[in-house]
């Protein structure tokens, strides 16, 4: 994807500098239609399917709806020629893809219109632009895929997990897990957009609050688009952000932080967990120096690369919350990796074990320690 976006922007750079002179000759008709993008290709780039966007060109005036947002401009068209001006304007509402932002910059410029089959191609120098008066199949990207919900906001409130909430979807049906039940919801899904029946869970006790106001914001017809790998499904009251589930990554047991007190850990690897759809995938870091946790009654120490450092802490059930003040001692020389650790270590985190090893996460990242032998 990242390297569709370089090369897309690459190409408008080189495009827009060039002044392409409209003139009369045989005119080729799309205008008065919908018209849906299905590929782009060009130089040093393969042939790419995109959404399908629409486009529209009625008498001067051009309509273009993308994920979300619609916008309008003017174009002039002569012959096999068509300009679109550099007047574009869209709505500003949330979370059109790159992709989209993408397509916005190419359309500010001249193209040659050539018709192939049912088809039309936008030609400007090497770079093609697929469209059809035939809206492409609709398929989903949410099918077959299994998702952690990273946040919600509804009606002026944000909710954020403190456990692994997923969400998976098949042709017919959406399955959500809360923290002790599990819920399922027959479904249509379509390229964006999910008509959800009613929704079944089981009865096992002991759903937190926040599990089941996130739960009842999917209900009845929602909206989706897709920013990278990051979903975000939404209807007027609701905004849902997901970010794809990592295998291996799941909770283990839970385990009573209290009884890490008196024990040294060392750091195995830490990872980055989106914040929404703006983020990339997740991030692992791994560390060859051994970086030292050691929990204690009264807080909890970290040995780094030097220098010592100690933090309050709390143990409450499987959780424990780490001050946000920690002091160190002041030796030279800690590597940019320890600062990362001790910049990140505080908060509350909820803690599990999976075989020997104890799992800290939080809803920023993911903390995997081992015990010192």
């Amino acid at each position: 994807m990242m390297k569709f976006i370089i090369c897309l922007s690459f190409l408008v750079s080189i495009f827009s500098c060039k002044n392409v002179n409209i003139q009369d000759s045989k005119k080729i008709d799309l205008e008065g239609t919908d018209l849906f993008f299905i590929g782009i290709n060009g130089p040093s780039i393969d042939s790419f399917n995109l959404p399908p966007y629409k486009l529209n060109l009625t008498n001067g005036q051009y309509t273009l709806s993308l994920d979300v947002n619609s916008c309008n401009g003017t174009y002039e068209m002569k012959g096999k020629e068509i300009k679109f001006n550099n007047d574009l304007s869209c709505t500003k509402i949330c979370c059109d893809g790159p992709n989209a932002q993408a397509l916005k910059e190419i359309l500010k410029s001249n193209f040659i219109v050539k018709k192939e089959g049912e088809n039309f191609i936008l030609n400007q120098g090497g770079l093609q632009l697929k469209l059809s008066k035939n809206a492409p199949q609709k398929n989903s990207a949410l099918i077959g895929k299994k998702y952690l919900v990273s946040k919600a906001f509804s009606m002026g409130n944000e909710y954020k997990p403190d456990f692994e909430m997923t969400l998976s979807f098949t042709d017919q049906s959406m399955e959500l897990q809360l923290d002790a039940n599990a819920c399922t919801a027959a479904c249509e899904i379509s390229s964006d957009q999910i008509k959800l029946e009613s929704m079944g869970c089981t009865e096992k006790c002991c759903d937190s609050e926040l599990a089941r106001s996130i739960s009842a914001m999917f209900s009845g017809t929602m909206q989706y688009v897709i920013d990278a790998e990051n979903p975000v499904i939404f209807n007027k009251n609701s905004r849902i952000w997901l970010v794809p589930f990592v295998e291996g990554k799941k909770e283990g047991k839970a385990q009573n932080a209290a009884d890490l007190i008196g024990k040294d850990y060392k750091i195995i690897d830490l990872t980055f967990l989106p914040k929404g759809p703006d983020d990339s995938a997740p991030i692992l870091v791994k560390y060859a120096f051994d970086y030292i946790l050691s929990f204690k009654e009264e807080g909890l120490g970290l040995k780094l690369d030097v220098n010592s450092c100690n933090s309050s802490a709390t143990y409450s059930g499987n959780n424990i919350e780490i001050g946000n003040q920690m002091g160190c001692t002041k030796m030279c020389c800690d590597s940019k990796e320890s600062a990362e650790i001790k910049n990140n270590l505080k908060g509350k985190f909820n803690v599990t074990s999976k075989g020997n090893n104890i799992i800290l996460q939080n809803e920023q990242l993911i903390i995997k320690i081992a015990p010192i032998r």
